[in-house]
């Protein structure tokens, strides 16, 4: 029957996963495989494998043996490897405790982003001026987490920047994600393990982007230190926007303050001595 100790076939336990992994729920992740492949699964069952998925995963992952190489290891380092890494929020429980939720907390959860990308160097800044789309107050706004700004005519969104008039945008060609409850130290090696599974301290061009997170610096100061080191610009950008709202009652020259700030921010982005990091900061735009 294809049966393993789960009790399951491979391909259900495929399935299993997938539906955990695009629902918000076990519950919901059930009524997906019943209504969908017509599997009878309960929410507990589906709790139960993904958790025995996790741990065997996780087991995979942290073994330390001698010469360990991935079995996806590419053939050639990439031109360009970028290394992102940032924290975020999830709402936890404790193990362990029957049904129910014990324990429920919020706990931070440590998150990479890995990218094999192409590359160009240039002679000057590809694009000095301030991108269109961070010209736009409504989505600017959005950016820093605020109140939407006033109706205003003149304060109208810029044109976005036609895709064609962007060829010096590096293109993904794979992305490798990481997430973790660990401490940072862990999952400052798990970065590391992953890195060097995937050639990347062997690109000729390396960049790492962070926020201000304390961890994610020192996480680049003990791991990839010869990375060229890059503060995350959407998250400037939001400070400088909330700066200027601070400094001006008045909105018409609050705006007019931040594109001010936020232009020379752009300008001193670039520069044709670091080709790697005029092209990587933009990344995540």
């Amino acid at each position: 029957m294809g049966l393993d100790s789960r009790e399951a076939t491979p391909c259900l336990v495929r399935r299993i996963a997938f539906a955990a992994a695009e629902t918000r729920s076990d519950e919901r992740a059930s009524i997906v495989l019943k209504q969908i492949g017509g599997n009878q699964v309960s929410d507990s069952t589906v709790a139960r494998i993904v958790l025995q998925l996790g741990t065997e995963l996780a087991a995979v992952r942290d073994q330390e043996v001698e010469g360990q190489t991935l079995t996806q290891s590419p053939a050639a380092p990439p031109e360009l490897a970028v290394v992102q890494c940032d924290g975020g929020r999830i709402r936890t429980r404790e193990a362990g405790r029957g049904l129910g939720v014990h324990g429920a907390a919020w706990r931070e959860t440590k998150n990479a982003c890995l990218l094999r990308m192409t590359h160009k160097t240039f002679a000057e800044d590809p694009q000095p001026e301030l991108p269109a789309a961070f010209c736009d107050p409504a989505h600017v706004a959005e950016i820093a987490e605020m109140a939407a700004p006033p109706p205003l005519p003149e304060l109208a969104a810029a044109e976005p920047d036609p895709p064609a008039a962007k060829p010096w945008r590096p293109k993904r060609l794979v992305r490798t994600c990481l997430s973790s409850l660990t401490n940072s130290d862990t999952f400052g090696a798990q970065m590391q393990r992953e890195a060097a599974g995937r050639r990347f301290f062997e690109a000729a061009f390396q960049a790492f982007l962070g926020d201000g997170l304390p961890w994610n610096w020192s996480i680049w100061k003990q791991h990839f230190k010869k990375f060229i080191p890059i503060l995350d610009f959407i998250h400037v950008l939001a400070y400088l926007y909330a700066a200027a709202l601070t400094m001006h009652r008045d909105f018409g020259v609050a705006w007019a303050c931040y594109l001010e700030m936020a232009g020379l921010l752009a300008g001193a982005c670039g520069g044709s001595d670091r080709p790697a990091a005029s092209v990587a900061h933009r990344t995540r735009r």
